[in-house]
């Protein structure tokens, strides 16, 4: 498969096995392992496995993991005992400022962790709040790519009283900047993955149209994104989606 070549000639050690585990070559526990490697004495995550942890690559590290399908163990106590310390009162990760970065990052922490079995209720609730407490639809309309994907992933994955509110804007949404080709295929099931769900609510994408525009847009070195237009960490990471979205539409 070209894709795995290309991730064998630019992905690191954690691509690698990322890529090997989706393929099912090996089990999710090689990969694990190179994502434990990376995990600082806190329990969160910095790019080299150095202290002090970075709160993007901690929220990198649990899309790793989330995507394949590790949702308990140590690594994730660890993980989820380290984001509960880094809480803030009004249920936010990040900075503390009332700005988009602090929507997704906690959006996304969110997305993860509400699939795991070691993240406190109370924990969750707080940060669901947080984003109901900061909704209109204007959030996700103008094809607002990182606040769809924290709030189309926060409230499938969480039950909320305003869930169904907000999924039917993002269900929308989506399938509009799909259609208007502004989300491609791999984005589009990328998000779906992370939802949990073959469809969000508002939004009609058939699996087919799907799977068609994830290979019209892989590049001829077997990667996606073309190089040139992209660095070569975000197309491995575009790629790896690629291997997601191909596994979950097969």
């Amino acid at each position: 498969m070209r894709a795995v070549q290309f991730i064998q000639k630019q992905g690191n050690d954690l691509a690698k096995h990322t890529a090997a585990a989706l393929l099912g070559v090996t089990d999710g526990e090689h990969a694990a392992d190179a994502v434990r490697a990376l995990q600082c004495t806190d329990g969160g995550f910095s790019a080299t496995g150095c202290d002090p942890s970075v709160l993007a690559e901690t929220r990198r590290a649990l899309g790793v993991l989330d995507d394949l399908g590790i949702r308990d163990g140590d690594l994730l106590q660890a993980v989820c005992a380290h984001l509960a310390r880094l809480q803030r009162d009004d249920g936010r990760w990040g900075c503390g400022s009332e700005d988009d970065e602090d929507l997704f990052e906690t959006g996304m922490i969110l997305t993860h962790l509400a699939k795991t079995t070691s993240a406190r209720i109370d924990m969750l609730e707080a940060a669901a709040d947080f984003l109901s407490g900061l909704w209109s639809p204007d959030r996700v309309q103008g094809f607002e790519w990182r606040p769809l994907m924290a709030y189309a992933g926060t409230f499938s994955n969480l039950s909320h009283e305003r869930s169904d509110e907000i999924l039917q804007w993002c269900g929308r949404e989506l399938e509009r900047g799909f259609r208007a080709g502004r989300f491609d295929g791999v984005q589009t099931v990328r998000l779906l993955s992370w939802c949990d769900a073959p469809q969000l609510p508002g939004g009609r994408l058939e699996p087919a149209e799907l799977l068609k525009s994830i290979f019209e847009g892989q590049a001829e070195d077997g990667g996606w994104l073309e190089p040139g237009e992209a660095s070569i960490i975000n197309r491995v990471g575009h790629t790896l989606a690629a291997l997601v979205g191909l596994r979950r539409l097969e």
